[in-house]
This record gives C-alpha cells, structure tokens and sequence, in this order.
C-alpha cells in the first residue's frame, strides 16, 4: 500500500516494526499445522511472490508470471522470498 511506504520513508522508527509484523504474517503461512495452498492467476508480483514462497502448494494457470522485481530496483525483498526461492526452483535459476 503507498500509503504506507508514504508513512514509513517519512517515519523511520516505524519501518522496522512494520516490516517484523509483515514477515510473521508471511512466515505463518510457512509454519502453519496444515497445508497452504496459492493459486495465481496473472501477476505475481511483490508481496503475492512472498506469499506464495511461503505456501506448501503452489497452482498456477497459464497465464501466472513470476518476478521479484524489487531486486532490479536494488530493494532487497525483507519477507522472505530470497530465502525460500532458491529450496523451491534451485540456486541457478533463483539468480
């Protein structure tokens, strides 16, 4: 959400914190006692892309792309994507 990225680029002390609470939502997924299963459909992008990483199941239709386009705009990806990427389609083409 702009609003928010608004809100934390003008209140440092914010970003930190906020950042804890995105990872443990997405880590849940992870963690979570039974399966988690994504359908993607178009897009995957930001967010939608760690949020898949985190799931058991990943189902997509023809149409479904995939980017962490964070990592050509030389923002690191904070909740988890490059970490889970590289166990889920191997080293050589996480990179």
């Amino acid at each position: 959400d702009l609003a928010l990225l608004r809100h934390l680029a003008t209140h440092p002390a914010a970003f930190t914190p906020a950042v804890s609470l995105m990872q443990s939502a997405i880590s849940a997924l992870e963690t979570s006692p039974v399966p988690v299963i994504a359908a993607v459909h178009g897009a995957c992008l930001g967010a939608g892309l760690d949020l898949v990483t985190a799931c058991d199941i990943r189902v997509s239709d023809a149409s479904a792309s995939f980017s962490a386009a964070e990592v050509t705009l030389g923002v690191v990806p904070d909740l988890g994507t490059l970490q889970r990427l590289p166990g889920l389609v191997g080293a050589g083409r996480a990179r």
